[in-house]
């Protein structure tokens, strides 16, 4: 029968008959009164007097005598445990009328006793008012009786104070006031039942009084007929419209049955006429909990504080403290609640929230204060069992859930505890010993049929497990379908579920679902929702779902990794800078201005000096010739021609920072970085103001990942840009401009400023976008906008001739995806020369296109034309493509022999050799690649990647440290910390480390080379 079934069939007690016998004899029973099971039987029992009854009874009280034997003997036999009003898990208050002193009212006055009681219990003296009042009883045994029931009642001694409001009533039936107080003690012992017929009684004495009308809605709310309750708390606001107490409680009715803004609404009416109130104050704060307002919650819990320093109260507030995540303050309210009462509930909810945060030490000292005062706490021997387990001690968690069922075969944390263990471990003969006890002991507990189906999961029994799940409506059973579901690769069915469950905050087993969608959506790069799920787990405590699912971390084998090609229109803003970055022409001004210098010496008689001078400007009239030559070809992507012509300039004339910049320049654009750094450097001492060195220099910088370096480089070389050119207008006392209006200078300015800001900054790009207001004929500066910015513009049909726009023109198309169209623009370009550029750049074409063969053989003729480091990189990732091993092994190892300090040829031979699945090999080029740059975080992110899957995760946690170090903020390596630390069970601080990759913006599309799975035990 159900339990609205139950309130149905007492809904007789509401009218003027009264109860059957036999329930009202077994009112007299304290230990079955409110027994739900007890009492349906009995109300199946036909009353004597009924028509039934007599057939039944035969007219004689044989069989009534025989049973009301039973029931004294039992009544004989039972004795009445006694009652401690708790401090418990603060729900809805409900305003009651509190039992209070009467007045006599017979016409002689007031018996010296009663008035000497009343006196000592206004003052506080208890003791004395119960001496007086007893005194009174032979002269007014009812008021007496009650007066001592309200003084027991104040003393929390409820089983006093029920037995004096029972002889008050015997003394006088006639008096509402002692059923009323007797219906009020009865609830504090939640015998709530048989409160229930005494408020009614009252009622039916004075039907027209407000409060007892507030008290039997009550009554009816404690038993959860909130038909019943409403329709008496509207009664008792019709007959007192100012009855405070039934508005409140009409409001509690509201908030429980979750119209949380309506409850919410009719407090606040209520506190603007009485602020002070306490339990309105109370319930207001549980309205805006419900409803998810924690910060207002807070607000009027402490309010209410304020008015009374009640245990109830910090309970709530470190409740609400616990929803908003901040422990330290939930544990202090706790602290406060166990400080001003002797109740061990506090040290209760402080043991449960330690194991909540997985403080176990401190869990445990809770616990032992708990045990020192209650002996029998099995849920403290079941928190101390999950512990052990958790820590690693199976042998001891399991031996005290043993020790606890030798005490009681049937207590529910024990059975619930060992079998769920014991599932988890796998022990199906023990788990099915204890599972069959629970079914037998609480056939009725969510857990038990839960775990029957867990249990049929276990044997492989998928069928009859789903079938048995899907019978039970309750959140603990849908978690382990979900967990069923999600066994069995019905991911979509079993994350649907599993949120379900998760979204449910009136159980406790929504955490674990939290956990097992945090794991799924880690599984599936969906790393916002699964922090928040991680969140959600680790604030209610994921208990033995750690031991319930195991991450596993693998490398994916499907995963292509990314290879960085030269002259790629695919890699980054400062490398294709480096493409299209030209070298400088040497103009002929300065051999005029020496010619006329050496006429000027000549006409003077100064042969020797007029000699040296023709002598020079013929030298530097060839320089320059080669130079320029050198330039051509470096524009039509001729390299190595284009470097044999700068050495020769500079063989004509030497020390020429243009000629020495051409030559760096073209090395770096080979991929010799080394060598053309050592000049750079050389540069910059002979000619400060050659802003190109710094740029190029930031260009390796980045190449290495030392962004810092970039943004510091950078800044500097944008103010000196623009104090030099200030200067120059100053020396020519020219007006003050804010612009700066030589288009080179204010090119390398737009560049360094872009390179420099963070791209959520909106003036990143501020500068380039004044160039072409500027300089409209300047397509340099166009071309270097397009190419840190992406922004296009209309290539001139002069320009369109030029190799390098058709280079560009071909990047275009490849990056749209339009293929067709850049062969077209590639093919073009190497049909006007087949050189090391023109045929890289089909080569890189056919690669997009995924013929990496037919691309292969242009990689090849690249690096045949000129064997450089880029070439040789080009050409081995060209081979990893195609799956070559043995060929891609020759060409990475071709270009290292070149220059061992290449960071970018490390790094290809690295992934492709994690690409062909040879990982210890692939580790010890990485570990090569940390060495030549120990700035970059990307060697230590890939060797923690290794180690891990090897399962060093000591290893890997230290690689990842050596990142973190230098890049504390870097999405992919705290990311891949967080799984280290899942991985091994320190969920608090992976929480940690993948919050901080979501807060930096971590890419789903950065991780594709890793694989987080887990298996269900």
């Amino acid at each position: 029968m159900a339990r609205q079934e139950l309130h149905d069939q007492l809904a007789f007690l509401d009218d003027d008959d009264h109860a059957p016998l036999f329930y009202r004899l077994l009112q007299k029973i304290p230990v079955l009164r409110d027994n739900e099971r007890v009492t349906r039987i009995v109300l199946k029992i036909p009353d004597p007097h009924s028509r039934k009854g007599m057939l039944i009874y035969g007219g004689s009280v044989l069989g009534v005598a025989v049973l009301v034997g039973l029931i004294m003997a039992v009544i004989q036999l039972a004795k009445e445990p006694e009652y401690e009003k708790p401090v418990e898990d603060p729900q809805t208050v409900l305003l009651g009328v509190s039992g209070q002193r009467e007045e006599p009212e017979k016409p002689w006055g007031r018996s010296i006793h009663l008035e000497r009681g009343d006196q000592y219990f206004l003052s506080g003296d208890y003791s004395r008012a119960i001496n007086e009042y007893s005194l009174a009883i032979g002269t007014d045994a009812a008021l007496a009786y009650h007066n001592l029931g309200v003084i027991y009642t104040e003393l929390g001694d409820f089983k006093k104070a029920i037995e004096s409001f029972q002889r008050a009533i015997a003394a006088r039936p006639s008096l509402p006031e002692s059923y009323s107080a007797l219906g009020l003690a009865l609830h504090e012992v939640s015998r709530n039942v048989e409160a229930l017929q005494y408020h009614l009684q009252a009622l039916r004495l004075d039907p027209d009084n407000s409060e007892f009308h507030n008290n039997v809605g009550n009554a009816y709310l404690y038993l959860g007929d909130y038909a019943n309750a409403r329709r008496h708390y509207t009664r008792a606001i019709e007959i007192n419209p100012s009855n405070t107490q039934a508005m409140a409680n009409q409001n509690s009715l509201l908030l429980i049955t979750g119209d949380y803004d309506a409850a919410i609404q009719g407090f606040r009416e209520i506190l603007s006429a009485d602020p002070d109130n306490y339990e309105v104050l109370m319930n207001l704060g549980m309205a805006y909990r419900k409803n998810g307002n924690q910060l207002d919650a807070l607000e009027f819990f402490r309010r209410a504080q304020q008015v009374q320093r009640t245990p109830n109260v910090f309970i709530s507030i470190g409740d609400t403290f616990r929803d908003l995540n901040r422990p330290e303050d939930a544990i202090n309210a706790y602290v406060s609640a166990s400080n001003i009462t002797s109740s061990t509930y506090p040290l209760k909810k402080l043991a449960e929230y330690f194991f909540v945060l997985m403080r176990y030490p401190e869990m445990e000292e809770m616990l032992e204060q708990i045990f020192a005062t209650e002996p029998w706490f099995p849920r403290g021997e079941e928190l101390t069992s999950y512990a052990q387990f958790l820590q690693g001690q199976e042998s001891l968690a399991l031996s005290r859930l043993k020790r606890l069922l030798r005490r009681n075969p049937e207590n529910l944390h024990a059975l619930r505890g060992y079998t769920s263990l014991q599932l988890i471990q796998a022990d199906l003969r023990e788990a099915r010993h204890t599972l069959e006890s629970l079914l037998k002991y609480h056939p009725n507990e969510p857990i038990s049929n839960a775990l029957r189906g867990e249990y049929l999961r276990k044997l492989r029994a998928f069928d009859l497990a789903e079938e048995h799940l899907r019978q039970q409506d309750n959140d603990i059973a849908r978690y382990y379908l979900g967990k069923l579901l999600l066994e069995r690769n019905r991911k979509e069915e079993g994350r649907a579920v599993m949120e379900q469950v998760s979204r449910s905050t009136a159980n406790p087993i929504g955490p674990k679902a939290h956990y097992a969608l945090m794991l799924e959506n880690l599984g599936s790069y969906d790393i916002g929702q699964a922090v928040e799920h991680f969140e959600g787990a680790l604030a209610k405590g994921v208990s033995t779902a750690k031991r319930e699912y195991v991450p596993r971390f693998l490398i994916s084998d499907r995963y292509t990794f990314r290879l960085t090609y030269a002259f790629s229109p695919f890699t980054s803003a400062t490398e294709r800078y480096l493409e299209y970055a030209r070298p400088f022409l040497l103009e002929t001004d300065r051999m005029q201005s020496i010619q006329e210098s050496a006429l000027s010496s000549y006409e003077q008689s100064l042969y020797r000096v007029a000699y040296r001078q023709f002598l020079r400007a013929t030298q530097h009239a060839d320089a320059a010739r080669l130079n320029n030559k050198g330039v051509e070809r470096s524009l039509s992507g001729d390299l190595v021609r284009a470097l044999e012509y700068f050495q020769q300039a500079a063989a004509q004339e030497r020390g020429n920072p243009i000629i020495q910049y051409n030559i760096a320049l073209t090395y770096q654009k080979m991929g010799s970085d080394r060598t053309a750094e050592k000049m750079y450097h050389e540069i910059k001492a002979a000619a400060p103001q050659l802003y190109e060195v710094d740029i190029n220099l930031a260009v390796m910088d980045a190449r290495r990942g030392d962004d810092e370096a970039v943004v510091f480089a950078m800044q500097g070389l944008e103010n000196s840009i623009v104090n030099a050119y200030n200067e120059m207008r100053e020396r020519s006392l020219e007006d003050y401009d804010p612009k700066i209006s030589d288009p080179r200078l204010a090119l390398l300015a737009a560049i360094a400023q872009f390179l420099y800001q963070d791209d959520q900054i909106a003036t990143r790009d501020e500068r380039f976008q004044e160039l072409p207001e500027q300089f409209p004929e300047f397509y340099e500066g166009l071309l270097m906008r397009e190419v840190f910015t992406g922004e296009t513009f209309a290539i001139p049909p002069r320009l369109q001739v030029n190799p390098r726009f058709i280079m560009l023109s071909g990047d275009r198309a490849l990056l749209r995806e339009e293929y067709t169209e850049a062969m077209a623009a590639f093919q073009r370009l190497y049909n006007q020369e087949a050189n090391f550029l023109s045929s890289t750049k089909i080569g890189i074409a056919f690669s997009r296109m995924q013929q990496h063969k037919r691309g292969n053989r242009y990689f090849s003729e690249a690096a045949a034309i000129q064997p450089s480091i880029a070439a040789l990189n080009n050409l081995g990732n060209s081979f990893a493509d195609v799956g070559d091993y043995e060929n891609l092994q020759k060409a990475y190892e071709s270009a290292l022999e070149e220059d061992q300090g290449n960071f970018i040829v490390a790094m290809n031979y690295a992934y492709a050799n994690q690409q062909f699945r040879r990982y210890n090999f692939a580790r010890e080029v990485f570990e090569v690649a940390s060495k030549i740059n120990p700035s970059n975080p990307m060697p230590y992110y890939n060797l923690a990647k290794i180690h891990l899957m090897y399962g060093r995760h000591f290893m890997a946690r230290e690689e990842l440290f050596r990142g973190l170090n230098r890049y504390p903020n870097m999405p992919t390596i705290n990311y891949l910390m967080g799984l280290v630390e899942l991985i091994d069970g320190n969920l608090l601080d992976s929480l940690y480390y993948l919050k901080v990759s979501v807060e930096n913006g971590i890419d789903a599309t950065d991780l594709g080379d890793i694989v987080l799975t887990y298996q269900i035990h």
